[in-house]
């Protein structure tokens, strides 16, 4: 339904919208998660939200990584960030 959605989006507004994908993990079975993260790439923007990094896998070339501890967001060197 959200491909559907965005694909709309995208002939409408002549842009590719934003994705929000909220704990993919949870809802969907490693292949299919695997098939969804195929198909958005390179396709829309995604803001995904997980518990697990193994999904977010080497397929995943474009992928910046925002690390949540207590609330806040922690750069590499496990301090919290600047912003």
């Amino acid at each position: 339904m959200r491909l559907a959605e965005l694909e709309l989006m995208s002939e409408w507004s002549g842009e590719a919208p934003v994705l929000l994908l909220d704990d993919l993990a949870s809802e969907l079975d490693a292949d299919r998660r695997a098939l969804l993260l195929e198909l958005i790439q390179d396709r829309a923007q995604t803001i995904l939200t997980t518990t697990d990094l193994d999904l977010v896998g080497a397929s995943q070339t474009n992928a910046r990584l925002f690390p949540i501890r207590e609330g806040a967001v922690v750069t590499e060197d496990d301090s919290p960030a600047a912003n």
